[in-house]
């Protein structure tokens, strides 16, 4: 019964809807063992390793989080949202080296992923790097002009320089777009 593609056949798409019910619910174990038995029916279903990588990064449980983010790699090489995601993760740890070869690896995938030009800039400000975390920050925004979180995180940026002018400018734009 377990397919090798990486098509879920049926029984393996009711565990994982299942899954999702749980996860939107806040049940993360219920939410985790039905992606496992999503998994158990189809190895391959990427979609199913993703959800699950989420809730254990939710968990903070870093370890288990890179292992289904590695599994939707293997699976689907060119997912740039577990690229992105496996690089967040790395960049929590403070394992910048990872996280920022995670990130380049999802903007060549989609050079448009405006999150993960996001996450690239809050990696450079972590780093001190404000130049560079200032040309992610204004990438994502022309990516995505409604992207709260990116206005935001220049905002800090430019608070941290002493901009209090731009960082307020920034910080409006953020609560327009209904980040506060």
């Amino acid at each position: 019964m377990g397919s090798s593609s990486s098509k879920p056949n049926d029984d393996a798409v009711v565990w994982y809807r299942k899954g999702n019910l749980y996860r939107k619910q806040g049940d993360t174990e219920n939410a985790i063992k039905c992606y496992d038995r999503a998994i158990e029916i189809n190895p391959n279903y990427a979609s199913a390793w993703f959800n699950k990588g989420l809730l254990y990064g939710k968990k903070r449980d870093v370890v288990n989080a890179i292992k289904c983010w590695d599994r939707v790699i293997e699976i689907e090489p060119n997912n740039a949202s577990a690229w992105n995601n496996k690089g967040n993760l790395y960049r929590k740890q403070g394992n910048a080296v990872n996280a920022m070869k995670c990130y380049d690896r999802a903007q060549e995938i989609n050079p448009n992923y405006a999150v993960a030009w996001n996450n690239k800039g809050t990696l450079y400000h972590k780093q001190g790097d404000t130049e560079n975390a200032m040309k992610c920050y204004d990438r994502a925004i022309k990516i995505n002009p409604n992207y709260a979180d990116a206005w935001n995180n220049k905002g800090v940026l430019y608070n941290k320089e002493g901009d209090a002018e731009n960082a307020n400018k920034c910080y409006d734009k953020a609560k327009e777009l209904g980040f506060f």
